[in-house]
């Protein structure tokens, strides 16, 4: 039996989580020998050029204007027709209504989702609710989803049939990242960073989804740098409150102590030069960045914004730390000063690395891409 021929469709291809899962998803696909092609129906995007140099083909339909959003369908209709693939995977809100919307009865249909529909009263928000609205129960889709919170979301608002979603924790490529943290020594990284000899560097994953949350961390960052001035951190990530937390920054005169790197990180040298990474964002389920520093070898610590115990006064090391300024203070300083905990915290997340790696996930998406070409085509 030929491999099958799979068309990856997302929004852009911007460096944000999105776009990052896809480029190593597909990467993966391809090595694993499935001839795969990605669409960004908006802007090409950074992200092109890895994708050009995993050897995936790649499509810009440069659909930037509002209108766009409807265009997009036929557009991505005529594509699948000239391409002949035997199946379809969008991503989001766009990518996702898309291809539900666009694939002929014998293309397989996949949807990974990322959360509820699209909300927004901007005309673009309206056109794609309505999308969404056209698409529902449209086709015999099946969705990937990365959390149980998701799969809810399928069945609840996305009309998912019982048996057709399928649970897929955020994915990294272990063996990428290890292989270019490889490549450079911690030395030359630092000096490349930025990092002064006897710093200690934390990457912070964020999508500053809180000015409290933000004000926190950095008036706790003020608190740790009292006792020890060598803490810093790079902030990886972008939100709607950025502007308000490096105002905070300069307010506390943190402007050497702390970077904001910005998404698409991935890539970065950060990884060699760190040594160790905190996970801000809400919820349970571990950030991209956090995943992708313990794929480099750091241990990386989850906050939790309403804890209110103090870790250091713990009997043994957790992955968690406390959001609180004076208690994620006391944090920082305690794992600053201790690298043995810091190695104790990473071995303990050698599992959750092999959980998290592309390679895992490929083997079950080409499970699930088999049972839907073999659905549609029957």
């Amino acid at each position: 039996m030929s491999r099958p021929k799979i068309l990856h469709v997302l929004g852009s291809l911007l460096a944000n989580d999105v776009g990052e899962e896809v480029v190593a998803v597909a990467g993966a696909l391809v090595r694993a020998g499935v001839d795969t092609r990605v669409v960004s129906l908006g802007e090409r995007g950074e992200l092109t050029e890895r994708l050009e140099e995993a050897q995936v083909r790649t499509y810009a339909l440069s659909l930037t204007s509002s209108l766009g959003v409807f265009r997009a369908v036929g557009k991505v209709r005529t594509l699948i027709r000239a391409t002949g693939v035997d199946a379809v995977h969008g991503y989001g809100s766009w990518g996702g209504t898309v291809v539900q919307l666009a694939a002929p009865r014998d293309v397989g249909v996949v949807r990974s989702l990322l959360g509820p529909p699209v909300r927004g009263e901007d005309l673009r928000g309206r056109m794609l609710r309505l999308l969404e609205r056209r698409a529902l129960g449209r086709h015999a889709t099946r969705f990937v989803v990365p959390s149980d919170r998701e799969l809810r979301v399928a069945v609840r608002s996305y009309a998912a049939a019982e048996g057709h979603v399928t649970i897929l924790p955020t994915s990294v490529d272990v063996a990428s990242i290890q292989e270019r943290v490889s490549q450079t020594t911690v030395e030359s990284a630092r000096r490349l960073m930025g990092i002064r000899e006897g710093d200690t560097v934390f990457v912070l994953a964020s999508k500053f989804h809180s000015e409290g949350v933000m004000d926190g961390i950095l008036t706790g960052l003020s608190m740790a740098r009292v006792e020890n001035p060598g803490i810093r951190i790079f902030m990886v990530g972008a939100g709607p409150h950025e502007g308000a937390a490096r105002w905070k920054a300069e307010e506390l005169k943190l402007e050497d102590s702390v970077v904001f790197l910005g998404e698409g990180m991935e890539a970065s040298a950060i990884w060699a030069a760190a040594d160790a990474a905190i996970d801000s964002t809400l919820g349970a389920m571990w950030a991209r960045p956090a995943l992708v520093a313990m794929a480099a070898g750091l241990p990386a610590v989850k906050m939790d914004v309403e804890a209110t115990e103090d870790e250091s006064q713990r009997n043994e090391p957790h992955s968690t730390m406390s959001g609180r300024p004076e208690l994620f203070a006391a944090e920082l300083v305690r794992l600053a000063g201790d690298p043995m905990l810091r190695e104790v915290i990473r071995g303990q997340q050698a599992d959750m690395v092999a959980e998290a790696d592309v390679a895992r996930a490929v083997e079950e998406l080409e499970v699930l891409y088999a049972s839907v070409i073999a659905d549609a085509q029957a």
